[in-house]
């Protein structure tokens, strides 16, 4: 019987000096304030001691055997990078054999609109933040004073079906280290960016929709330079090489990929530039790239599947019926009609709609614009022409991923009522684009 309680007070005291010096525990939550909700899958780490946690589906954390004593909690998550806010810390104190429960929150909009916008008034609604610094693209230096420009359209519901478009724009200038700040831009809306400097631009940059209002997009500036190079290699997801594939990089040049998937584009402007890359069957690919004078940029392009595949169509003698009934609009008159000669000497999808009757275009890239029409029954209104391609309903993004050489014909009928019927759309009276391309033979 001694030797018994001998024994459990000899283990007693072993789990006493295991929980000394294994501390306490940390209970927590990640938080995304800018989104109002937890954020799963981040990494928290205790400063220091190697002790880490992942975020759960809810953003909740649990970090075990923390020494005693202060620490400094540290949150990083892919998307905060995206966001530029990189890493969320916070400060807690765990006493041995303690719960220390702390919240670990990503700032606020409102926060940061206070800290960094000059103006003290409220965030105005739909309004968001887009930061950066700009650089010499030669020498990596930060440049004082160049001038931001940042244009997007904004979209106003009139009615029902009717929508107002504008184009809104902010221009601002970079500060004595280089950094930018430009409050109240779209927050859902796609944001064109170009940096000026007296002796040159960068390109236009695109900067996607995105769920949180906050964005940072660094640039730089090539000085004029157009010594810049660019080669690769255009793959699928299965790694197999994808030939014919259109590379362009915006207001710079174009190239096609071989039979190998390879591709080569030389005298390219320095400094940050757009990038498309699309094929046949694969969902196009868009990013921004950095080009330095002097040097030929390294860039694997790999495009995804399209989700939604066609079956090829074999055609033997008469064309399909939709292209008849094309040409038969086409020769009575019906709307405004392209052919495949007329498109042919049109360089972009944009400029196929470019002095259309009644046709406004939205937006000012080649590849990122609406169509847009008089608005029924609204005084200088305009709403988003319906799109359609090889008869399905479709969107003025996947007709802009077209080039004009892979189309037969365009119908633009500025009144859904002048529209074939099958294409009228009960929910809008707004024009219709019909886009008939190579594919449907």
């Amino acid at each position: 019987m001694r030797r018994t309680l001998a024994t459990l007070a000899f283990a007693a005291g072993v789990a006493g000096q295991a929980a000394a010096q294994g501390g306490g525990t940390i209970r927590g939550l990640a938080f995304d304030s800018l989104l109002g909700a937890g954020l799963p899958g981040a990494e928290v780490w205790v400063r220091g001691t190697g002790r880490t946690a992942t975020t759960d589906s809810v953003g909740r954390f649990r970090i075990d055997s923390v020494p005693a004593g202060r620490h400094v909690l540290a949150l990083v998550h892919p998307d905060l990078d995206s966001a530029g806010l990189h890493s969320v810390a916070a400060a807690v104190t765990v006493g041995v054999g303690d719960t220390a429960v702390v919240t670990l929150a990503v700032p606020s909009l409102r926060t940061l609109w206070r800290r960094a916008c000059p103006s003290p008034t409220a965030v105005p609604p739909d309004s968001g933040i887009l930061f950066g610094v700009v650089r010499d693209a030669r020498t990596g230096n930060r440049i004082a004073g160049a001038a931001i420009v940042i244009s997007w359209l904004s979209l106003q519901r009139v009615g029902r079906a009717q929508v107002m478009v504008d184009t809104r724009e902010a221009r601002v200038l970079s500060d004595s280290i280089g950094g930018y700040y430009a409050c109240g831009v779209g927050a859902d809306m796609r944001l064109e960016v170009r940096a000026h400097v007296p002796a040159d631009s960068s390109g236009l940059i695109q900067v996607l929709p995105r769920a949180r209002p906050v964005a940072r997009r660094d640039l730089t500036v090539g000085a004029g330079a157009r010594g810049a190079g660019l080669r690769g290699t255009v793959s699928g997801a299965d790694g197999r090489p994808v030939s014919q594939a259109r590379i362009v990089v915006e207001e710079a040049g174009s190239t096609t990929s071989g039979e190998d998937g390879r591709f080569t584009l030389a005298g390219l402007p320095a400094g940050t530039q757009w990038l498309r890359a699309r094929a046949i069957g694969y969902v196009p690919l868009e990013r921004a790239l950095e080009l330095r004078d002097g040097d030929t940029t390294a860039l694997p392009l790999v495009l995804g599947r399209a989700p939604v595949l066609l079956d090829s169509i074999s055609v033997r003698g008469a064309r399909p019926l939709a292209l008849e009934q094309f040409d038969e609009r086409r020769r009575l008159g019906l709307g405004y009609a392209q052919d495949e000669a007329d498109l042919r000497r049109r360089p972009t999808m944009r400029s196929v709609f470019a002095g259309v009757p009644s046709v406004t275009i939205g937006g000012r890239s080649a590849f990122n614009f609406l169509i847009l029409m008089p608005s029924p029954g609204v005084a200088r209104g305009y709403c988003a022409a319906s799109i359609f391609i090889d008869g399905l309903q479709s969107s003025v993004e996947a007709l802009a991923a077209y080039h004009t050489d892979e189309l037969v014909g365009v119908e633009v009928y500025p009144r859904g009522s002048t529209a074939p019927g099958r294409y009228q759309r009960l929910d809008s009276e707004c024009g219709v684009v019909l886009a008939w391309t190579k594919y449907l033979r």
